[in-house]
């Protein structure tokens, strides 16, 4: 029961409490890294493990599902963008595998990533830092560049294992 419950919690945190109203693009241009497609998963302090799923949806978007495989998974749409020096992952949350859509228009999150020796880390924005009520792209893409150096400007790093089959 607490594990269906921390699930619920997950699922309606990302899609009722995501982060942003606007997106950094509206058009994805840079090319899918084909380093961060597959299937990844992490541990969890009850000893179970959650997934990670990153497919290539097209040329420059992917298709994203969290905790890949569960009654709970949900579903973005992802793109990278550039933010001065920075690229970022765009997630768009779009629904879950149980049909449920987002309660509100906070739907995009943003993050970064590293790929090495068989490890995807993942370090989401803190919207904290950032002010969730930014009103436009522009306006996102200039605290971002503007606070890039503060020292919460991300949430704790998740790391993922490489699952190979």
């Amino acid at each position: 029961m607490k594990r269906i419950l921390s699930a619920v919690l997950v699922s309606i945190g990302l899609l009722v409490g995501c982060d942003f109203t606007v997106p950094l693009v509206n058009r994805p241009s840079i090319r899918v890294d084909n380093s961060v497609l597959g299937l990844w998963e992490r541990p969890k302090r009850d000893g179970t493990t959650e997934q990670l799923l990153v497919l290539a949806f097209s040329p420059n978007e992917y298709l994203v599902s969290y905790p890949a495989g569960s009654k709970q998974a949900m579903f973005a749409r992802a793109t990278a963008a550039r933010v001065g020096e920075r690229t970022l992952i765009q997630l768009q949350w779009v629904g879950t595998v149980e049909g449920g859509l987002p309660g509100d228009k906070r739907v995009y999150q943003y993050a970064s990533y590293e790929v090495a020796e068989g490890t995807l880390r993942l370090r989401l924005i803190n919207p904290d830092v950032i002010g969730r009520d930014v009103a436009t792209t522009r306006e996102l893409a200039e605290n971002i560049a503007a606070l890039a150096d503060h020292p919460q400007f991300f949430r704790p790093a998740m790391s993922f294992s490489k699952v190979s089959r």
